[in-house]
C-alpha cells in the first residue's frame, strides 16, 4: 500500500491549525489502532499483541521500532506470568504504574513502551501522560510544564476538543509544528 502524503501545516500553524490538522488526518489511524486491540479473543492475545507492539498487518508499530531485541520477548515474559493482575487494573494510573513496576529492571524498555502498551490494554487515561515526543511537545506549548501527567486544562483551549490519549499523540506527532509562546 502506498503512503499517502499529508497535506502540510500552514507556514506559521496557530493551535487551532494543529488540532483540525490532527482531527482531519491523524485521529482516524490512532482509533483504529486501539479498535484493533481491542477487539483482540482474549485479554492474554490482547496483552501479547500489545507487549510485541504488532498492528493489524502484523509488523510492529512506529513507535516500538528503535526497542532493543531483548525488550519486547523480556516484557511479554513478564507481561505474561502477570496477566491476571494486569487485567485487574481499572484505572490508567494503576495499569502504567504496574507495567513500570514489573519492567522496571528490563534495561531501554522506557516510558514510551510503557504508555502505549498500557493505552493499547483498553484503559484510557483521563490525563495527558508526558513521555519522550510528547514532553518535546509539551514544553512548546506550555513552558515549565511540570509532572507525569497533566490535566487537559493546562493546554490552550483549542486542545479541549480531543481526549487526553489524543493529546498525548498530537503533541509527540507536532512538536516541532507547535507555536512557542512569546
Amino acid at each position: 500500500m502506498a503512503s499517502r502524503i499529508l497535506p502540510p501545516l500552514p507556514a506559521a500553524p496557530t493551535h487551532a491549525d494543529i488540532v483540525r490538522h490532527f482531527v482531519r488526518y491523524k485521529k482516524k489511524k490512532l482509533l483504529e489502532e486501539l479498535e484493533w486491540f481491542a477487539g483482540q479473543q482474549t485479554f492474554r492475545a490482547a496483552l501479547s499483541e500489545a507487549a510485541y507492539a504488532r498492528g493489524r498487518d502484523g509488523k510492529r508499530l512506529s513507535h516500538q521500532r528503535r526497542l532493543l531485541k531483548h525488550v519486547i520477548p523480556e516484557s511479554h515474559a513478564i507481561w505474561s506470568a502477570h496477566a491476571p493482575a494486569l487485567q485487574r487494573c481499572s484505572e490508567f494510573d494503576d495499569l502504567i504504574a504496574l507495567i513500570e513496576q514489573l519492567l522496571g529492571n528490563v534495561e531501554r524498555a522506557g516510558d514510551l513502551y510503557f504508555y502505549d502498551t498500557a493505552l493499547r490494554l483498553g484503559i484510557l487515561p483521563n490525563r495527558v501522560f508526558l513521555q519522550t515526543g510528547a514532553w518535546d511537545g509539551a514544553r512548546r506549548v506550555v513552558p515549565g510544564i511540570r509532572g507525569r501527567s497533566v490535566p487537559l486544562s493546562a493546554f490552550p483551549e483549542p486542545y479541549h476538543a480531543l481526549a487526553p490519549y489524543e493529546m498525548e499523540n498530537a503533541l509527540c506527532v507536532y512538536k516541532s509544528a507547535i507555536p512557542v509562546p512569546v
